[in-house]
């Protein structure tokens, strides 16, 4: 393969990395809008774009294999690829928690009070932001903002452990408790979301043609 053939398809396996993102992330905020606003309505596309996502996993891999087997990738190359299939896990795994969340609203038979709704949705926010800054990163190769994006983890774990004490502390006065149950789960999801996400903007940052 010539090698700017190979750089051609170098792109376009990085431009299918930032289409899998760009689905994650509508996946993502239609599950957490689902919940945060009680929309049922909005949870009922997840499941499909779960399932473009896990399309676009298998496509990405064989893509990275394929650039692998056809010409020795010099260390930059090498690192791309590699960061590209590190993302790849993250993102079909962003995915299948917010497949989860989605399910849970679509199965909530009792609404969870208004104020504890919205604090969950201030951590949400946090969280969305995250994985957008981490394609950000992919988008423009940028190693700066790509390793900005771990200290805004400690902040979201310290959200998710305080909602989770405050749920638990609801669910035992409530007589159905599983809206609260429900809740501190999507917490642990919520907190699993923004270390993928870290995962996806360092792998940016170790592709970046800035990266000794």
């Amino acid at each position: 393969m010539l090698r700017e053939h190979y750089i051609a398809e170098l792109d376009r396996t990085r431009s299918a990395l930032l289409d899998m993102g760009l689905l994650a992330e509508k996946a993502l905020t239609a599950a957490l809008e689902s919940l945060t606003k009680s929309d049922r309505t909005a949870a009922e596309p997840v499941r499909g774009l779960e399932q473009k996502i896990d399309a676009c996993h298998k496509e990405i891999y064989e893509r990275c294999l394929s650039l692998m087997t056809l010409q020795a990738p010099v260390a930059g190359d090498a690192r791309l690829i590699t960061g590209v299939l590190g993302s790849i896990v993250d993102l079909e795994a962003i995915g299948n928690y917010a497949d989860e969340i989605a399910q849970f609203v679509l199965g909530m038979h009792s609404r969870p009070v208004s104020a504890a709704l919205n604090e969950l949705a201030e951590v949400a926010k946090k969280v969305e932001d995250m994985l957008t800054r981490a394609f950000e990163s992919w988008r423009n190769l940028d190693r700066p903002l790509g390793l900005s994006i771990r200290p805004m983890q400690t902040g979201v774990k310290d959200d998710c452990q305080r909602l989770i004490e405050k749920f638990t502390t609801m669910s035992v006065s409530s007589r159905d408790n599983s809206a609260y149950v429900g809740m501190i789960l999507v917490c642990k999801y919520l907190e699993r979301i923004a270390a993928h996400s870290v995962n996806v903007a360092e792998q940016a940052a170790f592709a970046a043609p800035s990266y000794a």
